[in-house]
């Protein structure tokens, strides 16, 4: 067997990982409202998250009055 008869098979296995990857990230994405995945975070970074979100709301509730 010849090296390009590997081949067909071979993208087919890539692309169809890639896709699979491609598309979790994606509808992970859409129900996220945006966001990104949050991959190995602890509990440190959690609450640096709602830190950060309830400075957002302070300057948001700032603005508006």
């Amino acid at each position: 067997m010849a090296w390009y008869e590997a081949m067909p098979p071979l993208v087919i296995i890539t692309a169809a990982l890639g896709a699979m990857g491609s598309l979790q990230a994606l509808v992970h994405r859409a129900f996220n409202d945006g966001k990104n995945k949050k991959v190995q975070q602890d509990h440190f970074n959690h609450l640096m998250d709602k830190r950060d979100e309830r400075i957002k709301e302070e300057e948001a509730n700032a603005t508006s009055s």
